[in-house]
């Protein structure tokens, strides 16, 4: 979901969903996290490229600290 926050008050703006197929099903949660940060930055590109943009999610802490997470962060950075 893209949300626009305005005086502290979050609005959604834009929402992209896709359904886990085949292998997707049995990836681990910070893969999982990682594909949605792929997908969404794919199908937002142009928000993307316009505004900055945070990803909040609890396991990005996890995944730069873990060597795994970073070999994902790594396939995040260079699909973008």
């Amino acid at each position: 979901m893209l949300v626009q926050e305005q005086d502290q008050v979050q609005k959604p703006i834009y929402f992209v969903s896709k359904a886990l197929q085949g292998p997707e099903l049995r990836y681990q949660s910070l893969e999982k996290v990682a594909l949605a940060v792929v997908f969404s930055a794919r199908r937002l590109r142009h928000y993307f490229h316009s505004f900055t943009m945070v990803v909040m999610t609890n396991l990005l802490e996890y995944m730069a600290l873990n060597e795994r997470g970073v070999n994902c962060l790594r396939k995040i950075l260079v699909n973008f």
